[in-house]
This record gives C-alpha cells, structure tokens and sequence, in this order.
C-alpha cells in the first residue's frame, strides 16, 4: 500500500458540547451543539480502560494473545480541554463542574446562580438531574469522529491575566464520563453554535476586590474540583450514576497576585490566623461587566490564605502572591459565581 499524501493540521481538530436530557443517551442534534474556542488540542485519555496483561500457565514461555484483555465497557475516560472563556459557554461550564445551580433568571439576561455551600450535595444523575454534556471531538480524517456521552466536569480552572490571551479570561476543563467512547460518530461542525466573540477581558474587569478593599491585580485564578466518580455498572458496563463532593468533598481553591500597598500590606495578618476563630476569611472577588446586565461575571470565593509571599520581581512594583481555599462558615459560601449571557437555557 502506498503511503497516504493527507496532511492535517492541528487547528482541523475541533471540540463542542451539547446538553443531555437523558442520562446514558447522547445528544445527537448537530445544531444543539455549542463549538469550545480551544487553543490546546484536546484528546481521550484512555487511562481508565479496562486492560489486563497477565502471563498465563498454557505451555509457552512467551506472553500469548490470549493472555491480554481489553475493554472500553465498565471504565472511564477523560478529555482534557483549554481555551478562551466565552459568555455562551461559560454557563455550561460552570454548571457542568459546580452542579448547584441557585437560580436562573425568567427573562433577558437570563443571570444564573452558582454556588457550593452547607447544603450542596450532588444531583441524582441516574435519575437525569443535574447537568452532563455529550462531546463531539471532530477530527478531519475519514470515519475518526469520536462521541462521549454524559460528560460531567471534574476540575474547572479559569485564569486571567493581561499578559494570557491578550487578557482574555481562559479555562481549563477536565471531561468525565464513564461511558465508552464511540468511534465513526457524526460530527458536523458547521451546524454547531459557533464560539462567541464576548470575551471576559482582564484589562476591563469592572471589580477587583480582596475584603471589599480596590487591589491591583497582576492575575486570577479559580479552580474547582469534585472528585467525579462513577458509581455502579449496569448489564451493559456503564455508570448507574456518578458520585461527586465524597472523601474531602468540593474543593474550591484560588490565588491572586495583588499590588503590595496600604490595602494588602496586612493579609499576612489574615494569613497566620487561625480560622477556627472566625477571623481568618476575606472575601475575595473579581468581576466582568455589570450586575443584571449581559456580559457580567462574578466570582466570589470565601476565602482562607493558605499562603502570602512576596514577588520582588515585578517590573510594576512589589506584589504579594495569595493562594486561598474557598470554605463555607454558614453564612457565605465557599463560592458563589454569577453570569448573566443572555441566553435562555431553561435551568
């Protein structure tokens, strides 16, 4: 056979999401899907596949065919996904990683409430609560589009900075399901909702706030994680559900890079105290655009330090690193994030 002459390039490559109804069963209207704006290329880990290489007593002395198992039933995958954050999926993204939705506005712009207190648990996904996404990873060789189905989102990251992404918001989200992926599956891109344009914009935040005090901010992160797992296995292999916020529970963790000045000089306070006390939390924020009004988000983390050093290496001045965990102490919440896009998704 002769060499193939196809070149692919990397930005062929394509991922989108769409919402399930149905627990188990992929979402396979095209238009329904809303395109991800990646910048790294993503594809299935396929560490979570059931394989099992072990010589057996047959006679030989060399490992035989026989002797390795392999199957997709019964594992689990991951795909691991970065990008710019854009107002029409960021909505998805974080319901699909916090899965506490608070409320969703009856009108334009439709804000939506997300948050991880006290009284979060986990949606029954068995019984088709809460949110999960079938993927569509197009990929331009013949027959090698790839399906996964009832994807939740284990980790979500989002970071900004003036120097990343020409200070465009970006996120990193790892994919979760424990259902198999499927090969040869349709993916027609130029039916999928196309990423948007409206960007969360480091430059443009309209607050900045660590303890309701203004900060000069250097970057931001937020990162939450819910430890997904899959639960049970069906007479088919797959998850009767999925199990999220069990061993050390929803972890929500953070840092800011901040001017070092009169309003931040004394976090190192904050930092050695002991919260058991009650005195150690600040709440930290950072938000886009304007409240009830599309285009807004608002992070809002109840924050303990668990570190606070100092960066003498910053050409615009001395700035103090504070990297936190978001904790609930019965009147606010370990985070709570706000977003208003215009979009109404009937949450």
């Amino acid at each position: 056979m002769a060499a193939s002459n196809n070149v692919h390039a990397a930005s062929d490559f394509r991922v989108a999401i769409a919402q399930e109804s149905a627990f188990g069963t992929a979402n396979t209207t095209q238009g329904e899907f809303y395109e991800l704006h990646i910048t790294d290329n993503a594809q299935v880990d396929w560490g979570g596949l059931i394989r099992e290489s072990v010589k057996r007593s047959n006679g030989k002395r060399v490992k035989d065919n026989k002797d390795v198992f392999v199957q997709t039933a019964g594992g689990t995958y991951t795909v691991s996904v970065s990008g710019v954050l854009t107002d029409n999926t960021a909505d998805l993204l974080l319901y699909g990683s916090i899965q506490d939705l608070v409320s969703e506005g009856g009108s334009s712009p439709f804000t939506k409430i997300f948050e991880l207190d006290a009284s979060t648990t986990q949606p029954d996904f068995g019984g088709n609560a809460g949110k999960y996404y079938t993927m569509l990873l197009s990929n331009p060789a013949s027959q090698e589009n790839i399906q996964l189905k009832s994807m939740v989102i284990s980790s979500l990251t989002v970071n900004g900075s003036a120097g990343d992404a020409g200070g465009r918001a970006t996120f990193t989200a790892t994919f979760f399901t424990g259902f198999p992926p499927t090969y040869n599956a349709t993916a027609t891109a130029a039916s999928w909702v196309a990423p948007s344009t409206d960007y969360y914009i480091f430059q443009q935040a309209s607050a900045k706030t660590i303890n309701s005090a203004d900060m000069v901010v250097n970057s931001f992160s937020f990162t939450v994680e819910n430890g997904a797992t899959r639960v049970g296995f069906d007479s088919s292999g797959h998850p009767e559900t999925y199990a999220l916020g069990l061993g050390d529970g929803y972890a929500v963790t953070g840092e800011m890079s901040v001017k070092y000045d009169a309003n931040s000089k004394d976090f190192v306070d904050t930092f050695i105290a002991n919260p058991t006390a009650g005195s150690a939390e600040h709440a930290v924020v950072m938000e886009f655009g304007s409240s009830g009004a599309d285009g807004h988000l608002k992070f809002d983390v109840n924050g303990i330090y668990t570190g606070n050093s100092l960066d003498f290496g910053n050409e615009a001045g001395v700035f103090v690193s504070l990297p936190f965990e978001g904790v609930d102490d019965g009147t606010n919440e370990a985070i709570e994030v706000t977003i208003s896009n215009a979009i109404d998704r009937s949450w």
